[in-house]
C-alpha cells in the first residue's frame, strides 16, 4: 500500500478537493493499492471545507461535506510515501519541516505550474482550480501505472 498526502496552506480548498478527486480517479483506474489524506500547513484543526470546494466537487457527484481540516505533521509526512504539493512555496516549508531519517524532498513532488488558491475566489475560480487538479492527478496517475 502507497500513502499520498495532499498538502495546500489551508486544507480548506485545494488539499481537500485534490484527495477527494483521486479517490474518484482510483475507482476509475482501478489503483487499490493506494490510500490518502491531506493536511494544510497553516490549518485550523476541525474546519470544514470551503463552501465553494463543496459545490463545485457535487457538480461531479463528489461529496466534500463532511471534510474536517488538519494540520501538516511530522507522523503525516513520514506516513506519506508521496506527497503532492499545490505550490513550490508549500514544498519549501515541508523542506523546513524535515523528518528524521527521510529525506522529505525525495518525497515530494508539486503541481505543475502550482494550483492557485481560490479562497475568496467566485464559483468559476473554484471550477477552474478543480479542472486543474484533476489534470494534474491524472498526470501524477500516469506516472504512477
Amino acid at each position: 500500500m502507497k500513502n499520498i498526502l495532499f498538502v495546500c496552506t489551508g486544507n480548506t480548498c485545494r488539499s481537500p478537493m485534490a484527495k477527494a478527486i483521486f479517490e474518484q480517479l482510483q475507482v476509475d483506474y482501478n489503483l487499490d493499492d493506494y490510500q490518502c489524506d491531506s493536511a494544510g500547513l497553516a490549518a485550523s484543526p476541525g474546519d470544514a471545507a470551503s463552501a465553494n470546494s463543496v459545490k463545485v466537487l457535487a457538480e461531479w457527484g463528489i461529496d466534500l461535506s463532511g471534510h474536517r481540516s488538519k494540520a501538516v505533521t511530522v507522523e503525516l509526512l513520514e506516513w506519506a510515501d508521496i506527497i503532492v504539493a499545490m505550490t513550490p512555496s508549500h514544498k519549501s516549508a515541508m523542506k523546513s519541516v524535515g523528518v528524521p531519517d527521510v529525506n522529505v524532498n525525495d518525497k515530494i513532488t508539486v503541481l505543475q505550474n502550482g494550483i492557485m488558491d481560490p479562497y475568496f475566489g467566485s464559483i468559476e475560480v473554484y471550477r477552474n482550480c478543480r479542472n486543474q487538479i484533476k489534470s494534474e492527478l491524472e498526470r501524477i496517475i500516469d506516472e504512477l501505472t
